[in-house]
């Protein structure tokens, strides 16, 4: 069993969310470009780090893509998911059109080009990099791509996928016909009229043996046991879509009875045909085999033989655990993987079996600066897994979460979660098996606690808007439209100083056809900027990522303004810039502002911070210059 004895902690373990940085940006190196790397350099860049990432395939992807060209994807032509649609979406990412079905091969890659583009990740991934080498130099990592010499990084994120090592048993004998792993395997037709021995018992051996007994003129499953069946729908809906974490408030069996209970009356429950029984109860040790049509016409009409475990090659036949040969064909093993990571020194990329010791699944004991993202087995909702440890990731570097002391490390790795602990602790005590919502639970506490040490870093929920707020933001800008009119057809003339003095401001931006549109705000002045804390999704913050012209005067409550106005452009802030935001607005309003903006965490409103900068021939040396005259003419025309 691997443990903390097999190999002592590097040295320098991180025992701290300190970072060494370049000009105040952590330098973020992440391997892979499938569903958890673009996850994880979604997370990181939004956060504000100096993210790359490096995709040994031509594409994204990963898994899903077929043919991928990095060699690594296991998607055969029939490939479907077995969860549905609304489990395979990140949760800042929802597509309607994908929430209840079992999703193709090519549409989950669709979805994965669609978040990369929504993201705008493509200045930050590298396609056709394959990472020959990642070794611990100093206070960082030195990663070496093929082709392309090395660079240096403060954090290496592991996000390559750990199903695409094959795992074959090693058998006596020879064989004569051929033999492939399923990471290989393709399409049926090849295999048509011939006679398979498909070894294996978990979901994609049941999948493949299905789909050879349509063309197949013989097909043998060889397990020794075969893992809960269960169906893909119960009374019309996914059977997934009742997996909630109302299941942690009750045992184990008060769930397998429930879950037997639903299935039975839907007239659900699969047909296992001559399938040999499972080793363990349902839940535990490993997930259950989730049934296609298919698989179920396969079983019903009993397509395919079962017998016991291969055990030997003998020439142009296998033999069986019970003594009995049979003549084959080929032979497709369906065995899982091993979990590998080969550009990685030591033990630090290689597990023993399913065992494999992370911090919060994430972070290794072993070497600082080094995390990976989605190395579990977690059965549905992978891609929540995935985003929410991403998360969870960027605030550690950030430093608003921190690591505890190397032994506390490792003693919260030995515990795991109670309920993960209870399902899958035969597997190992590091096993990458757990409770999806038991981890995520223990997460989100983690990230609760992040968010309460910085509200700057608060945005629990993006595209989470406040209510009404739409409603709201139209009719002002009704009541403000001719103000907004006069703002903008009267000479900039106003300073800083000007805005810095008065109680609150007016951001003018504009439409796309032109339009100014006026909107009232705190904001706080200084070094030539003007900071506005905002709602993400506000109409202006969208104005101004298509225009950064803008306009900005003093004014009262109600938007009436109270001077001339300044020519200043906009933008939103990174997450790593927020603080200096932050403070200003802090310093300039007090605790009135401050119970207001605790409000708008409490309701996971997703806030972002504007800073808007006055061009240098406006600084306030000059401004303070203009007229008396002038500003009487300006004000005139404002009223």
């Amino acid at each position: 069993m691997l443990d903390r004895r097999s190999q002592p902690p590097d040295p320098a373990s991180a025992t701290a969310g300190a970072t060494t940085t370049l000009g105040g940006r952590a330098r973020v190196c992440v391997i892979g470009a499938g569903m958890s790397g673009l996850a994880a350099v979604a997370a990181l860049t939004q956060a504000g780090f100096d993210v790359v990432c490096y995709e040994a395939g031509g594409a994204v992807g990963g898994m899903w893509r077929y043919e991928n060209d990095s060699g690594r994807s296991a998607a055969y032509a029939s490939l479907e998911t077995n969860t549905s649609g609304r489990r395979m979406q990140y949760p800042s990412f929802p597509r309607p059109e994908l929430a209840r079905e079992f999703l193709h091969h090519s549409q989950m890659c669709a979805y994965l080009e669609a978040y990369y583009e929504a993201n705008e990740l493509a200045r930050h991934v590298n396609f056709g990099a394959t990472v020959d080498r990642a070794e611990r130099t100093g206070s960082g990592w030195e990663v070496s791509v093929h082709g392309a010499g090395r660079r240096r990084f403060d954090w290496l994120v592991v996000a390559s996928g750990h199903y695409w090592e094959p795992a074959i048993p090693d058998l006596p004998g020879e064989f004569a016909g051929e033999t492939m792993h399923v990471r290989d395997y393709r399409e049926p037709e090849r295999f048509a009229g011939k006679h398979v021995v498909v070894v294996g018992g978990a979901q994609s051996a049941l999948d493949i043996v299905s789909e050879l007994s349509t063309v197949a003129a013989r097909v043998t499953l060889a397990c020794d046991h075969v893992q809960h069946l269960l169906p893909r729908y119960a009374f019309g809906r996914p059977l997934d879509e009742r997996d909630t974490a109302t299941a942690l408030l009750l045992p184990l069996p008060a769930v397998r009875m429930i879950l037997r209970s639903l299935t039975g009356l839907a007239r659900a429950w699969p047909d296992r045909g001559e399938l040999p029984p499972p080793e363990h109860p349902l839940f535990e040790a490993h997930w259950p085999t989730i049934v296609s049509p298919t698989m179920q016409a396969a079983l019903a009409g009993r397509k395919f033989d079962c017998r016991p475990r291969v055990v030997a090659m003998t020439g142009d036949a296998v033999r069986f655990a019970d003594g009995n040969e049979e003549a084959a064909d080929a032979v497709v093993f369906a065995t899982g993987y091993e979990i590998g990571f080969p550009f990685l020194p030591g033990e630090l990329g290689r597990p023993h079996r399913r065992e494999f010791p992370l911090y919060r699944r994430i972070v290794s004991p072993r070497a600082s600066g080094l995390a990976f993202i989605g190395v579990v087995e977690a059965g549905p909702g992978m891609f929540e897994i995935v985003e929410r440890q991403s998360l969870w990731l960027a605030e550690l570097i950030a430093g608003r979460l921190s690591l505890p002391a190397p032994h506390a490390m490792w003693s919260a790795i030995d515990r795991g979660e109670r309920r993960s602990r209870r399902q899958f602790g035969a597997t190992g005590r590091h096993t990458i098996f757990c409770n999806r919502h038991a981890y995520l639970r223990v997460l989100a506490k983690d990230l609760r606690r992040a968010r309460k040490s910085s509200r700057a870093s608060a945005r629990p929920r993006r595209g989470r808007r406040l209510p009404a707020a739409l409603g709201s933001a139209r009719l002002q800008g009704r009541t403000l439209r001719r103000t907004a009119a006069a703002i903008a057809t009267a000479p900039a003339a106003g300073t800083l100083d000007d805005i810095a003095r008065a109680r609150y401001s007016l951001i003018v931006t504009f439409r796309r056809d032109g339009t100014p549109v006026a909107t009232p705000v705190w904001a706080a002045a200084g070094n030539g900027r003007v900071y506005v804390r905002t709602e993400r999704g506000s109409g202006k913050v969208k104005r101004l990522a298509r225009d950064p012209r803008a306009l900005v005067a003093p004014c009262n409550a109600r938007g009436r303004p109270r001077g001339p106005a300044l020519h200043v452009r906009g933008r939103v802030l990174r997450s790593d810039e927020e603080a200096t935001a932050e403070a200003a607005l802090a310093a300039r309003y007090g605790p009135g502002r401050a119970a207001f903006e605790r409000t708008m965490d409490a309701m996971r409103v997703d806030m972002a911070y504007l800073e808007l900068t006055a061009p240098r021939s406006a600084r306030p040396a000059r401004l303070r210059r203009a007229s008396v005259g002038h500003r009487l003419r300006t004000l005139a025309v404002l009223a």
